[in-house]
């Protein structure tokens, strides 16, 4: 084997399929009777990767050669786009935020603070519960999941931790 090599297309890739290994864990616990926290995370990780490994030992043949390395254009231009693309991102949300602890003052932003106050009171980020505080019976818990972890592994604030995922997604997601 060629050890691992990573291509520029799963680094792309990994911070949406690192939300929805979250999201997906966030529904699964409460169904298997586990309060939210990073524990339901790790395990559905550990089964997302031992499943992708199995594919992938399973897809790929003898004869297939291991997929090639990106050249260095490929990782200087993705390195450049993220230093380029997050300092605009993260001077962006700073300047809306003016300070760590501001809160938005867009229309929503207060149910989705709440949703992520609920999540953390309740310890259930399910997209089933996350919307009960705006009387959605469902609603998408992509991203409530990650101020919920970083309330509970930080213990920071509500409004800084939502903020604090803000700008991380804009600085490296977005």
């Amino acid at each position: 084997s060629a050890g691992w090599r990573w291509s520029v297309r799963q680094l792309l890739l990994a911070p949406a399929v690192s939300v929805a290994v979250m999201a997906g864990a966030a529904i699964v616990a409460p169904r298997v009777g586990l309060s939210w926290s990073v524990i339901p995370v790790l395990v559905v990780t550990l089964i997302v990767a031992a499943i992708a490994f199995g594919v992938r030992w399973w897809a790929r043949s003898s004869t297939d050669p291991a997929p090639a390395p990106a050249g260095w254009v490929g990782w200087v231009s993705v390195a450049a786009a993220l230093l380029i693309g997050g300092a605009l991102g993260v001077h962006q949300t700073l300047e809306a935020f003016v300070g760590p602890q501001n809160i938005s003052q867009t229309f929503d932003a207060v149910a989705h603070l709440n949703s992520v106050k609920w999540a953390v009171e309740t310890g259930n980020a399910s997209a089933f519960n996350v919307g009960l505080t705006s009387d959605a019976p469902f609603y998408p818990n992509g991203w409530h999941v990650v101020p919920t972890l970083l309330i509970q592994l930080l213990g920071v604030s509500v409004p800084l931790a939502v903020n604090a995922a803000n700008i991380a997604i804009a600085a490296f997601v977005w």
